[in-house]
């Protein structure tokens, strides 16, 4: 019983892992630029494979992946992961199981 629970534990884990990252790539790419919108002194700075910049802050970044429209069919996967990895963990959270199963078991199993 108490394997299960810590497999739910390493799931709900991963997935946020997974969800933090896919959100990291996600937002930035909703809001990458293609290149020539820069300034020209941006774009003389970075390198000729740039192919869209992120601007966050006021700093210019390089964003290798493209803008939404350059490259849809990774952008729809990027997208489908973070919605695929949001549902996992919800799932998982509003389900009773994960972390929170796993210390609620661990306290019924002290209490006994």
């Amino acid at each position: 019983m108490v394997q299960r629970h810590i497999a739910w534990a390493l799931v709900q884990v991963i997935a946020a892992a997974g969800l933090s990252v896919a959100f990291v790539v996600w937002s930035q790419w909703l809001s990458a630029e293609p290149i020539e919108s820069a300034p020209s002194s941006v774009i003389a700075s970075f390198p000729h494979a740039c192919r869209a910049v992120v601007v966050s802050h006021g700093s210019y970044s390089c964003f290798s992946l493209g803008t939404k429209s350059s490259n849809p069919i990774g952008f729809a996967f990027c997208t489908l992961a973070f919605v695929g990895l949001f549902a996992l963990f919800a799932f998982i959270s509003q389900s009773g199981r994960g972390i929170y199963s796993l210390i609620r078991s661990r306290s019924h199993a002290q209490q006994a």
